[in-house]
């Protein structure tokens, strides 16, 4: 698809903790692979690498939507403002066993008033349980979806649940 000065673009953000599958709901999501940035940090334990990556949906012939899959907040606290300025709303993976991890996203995105749908990663042999998972985040359950990060269609329909969330903010109505 060319470049035509009159496109719009909006951005979703894909965070979560480490190895919870943001990159595979990235390029499952993504119509082509995803560009994916890492960098690595020296520390005082080593060097870290972190890796952002983005892909892309056309919605139209001038309507794209980015996605950003970025660390949680606390892991590359510098980036995190720039990740999510100007985002549309967020999708927070996390892992069944510990839901407890996207803590500092979830606070982040709420600071931010951000729209956010979480996601509970459905490819580690576990069934999540979105009851408790909304407990312990004291979200509602309407707002937790389970999920295979690896699944066009499903990393797609998690999409749909932010959008629909953000629509739903904007007008008034209960997400459906």
């Amino acid at each position: 698809m060319p470049y035509a000065p009159d496109w719009t673009s909006e951005k979703i953000v894909v965070t979560g903790a480490p190895r919870v599958g943001k990159t595979a709901f990235v390029g499952a999501a993504s119509e082509s692979p995803p560009v994916r940035t890492i960098e690595t940090i020296p520390g005082p334990y080593g060097t870290k690498s972190l890796v952002l990556d983005q892909g892309r949906i056309a919605i139209s012939d001038r309507h794209i939507l980015t996605l950003v899959g970025a660390p949680l907040p606390t892991i590359w606290d510098g980036l995190w403002p720039d990740v999510a300025r100007g985002a549309l709303g967020a999708v927070v993976l996390l892992h069944p066993d510990a839901p407890e991890d996207c803590f500092p996203a979830v606070e982040a995105l709420e600071e931010a008033h951000l729209p956010f749908h979480i996601v509970v990663s459905h490819i580690f042999g576990t069934t999540p349980d979105v009851a408790t998972v909304s407990q312990v985040l004291e979200i509602a359950p309407e707002k937790v979806t389970v999920c295979d990060p690896r699944s066009r269609a499903a990393a797609r329909f998690a999409i749909g649940d932010v959008v629909r969330g953000v629509l739903a903010r904007y007008t008034g109505e209960a997400a459906s």
